[in-house]
């Protein structure tokens, strides 16, 4: 029924391109003869067959898609965890980002498959354009500077983004320890703030090619955020 309708719909609906999936394209000789045959002058439309937009893990059949929402996996089709426009873009994804991994991969008739990497690329890219700066230590461990003045506060200046000056930047209290105690550090009551690494970057023995804090080596602090 889908095949009988298709090119009678889009010639009374007055359509001058349809764009469908190369699935569709051993069904063109219906969908000409159709059009042909309803053709009362010059115009008819035309349609042309592209490559499905196939990415490696995530799922994207709408048929498997349905199920997950009709049996509540998800809540609706603009859940986060969907590969929906709506559900990327409350990921994160922008607009800009998909066009630009669309472009990257382009528009063909061959059938292929696309690694996600290159999607998550894309949106990398357009992200380290345009989002602030703004690190946090998942796995914190406290260090305290002991030759460093106990009472001195310093105010670290952060860049928000290397990669636009015009996003400005902001200053961090920075101590050897917490200078209101050892409380949980509340960003909004700015007080000076912690030192805190990740277990992993401080290690005791030093390996080949290790470049990251090492006890009893020196080391610059080039950036310090919150």
């Amino acid at each position: 029924m889908y095949d009988f309708a298709h090119g009678q719909s889009d010639y009374f609906e007055r359509v001058t391109h349809s764009l469908c999936t190369l699935d569709f394209e051993v069904h063109r000789p219906l969908y000409d003869w159709l059009v042909e045959h309803l053709m009362t002058n010059d115009y008819r439309p035309r349609q042309t067959g592209f490559n499905r937009l196939n990415l490696n893990y995530p799922v994207l059949s709408k048929r498997v898609l349905l199920n997950l929402v009709k049996e509540g996996h998800v809540k609706d089709w603009n859940d986060p965890r969907m590969p929906t426009l709506c559900g990327l873009g409350r990921r994160g994804y922008t607009p800009e980002s998909i066009r630009n991994f669309n472009d990257s991969i382009g528009y063909t008739k061959v059938m292929a498959t696309n690694d996600v990497g290159l999607l998550e690329f894309a949106v990398r890219e357009d992200l380290n354009k345009r989002a602030p700066r703004i690190m946090a230590v998942l796995d914190p461990l406290k260090l305290i500077i002991t030759n460093y003045p106990g009472e001195r506060t310093e105010e670290m200046e952060t860049i928000n983004n290397p990669e636009d000056e015009s996003m400005g930047s902001r200053t961090n209290p920075f101590s050897s320890r917490n200078g209101k105690g050892n409380r949980i550090l509340d960003i909004f009551s700015r007080p000076s703030y912690l030192l805190m690494v990740t277990p992993i970057d401080l290690m005791g023995p030093p390996m080949g090619g290790y470049i990251f804090l090492i006890l009893t080596v020196a080391f610059r602090i080039s950036f310090i955020s919150v």
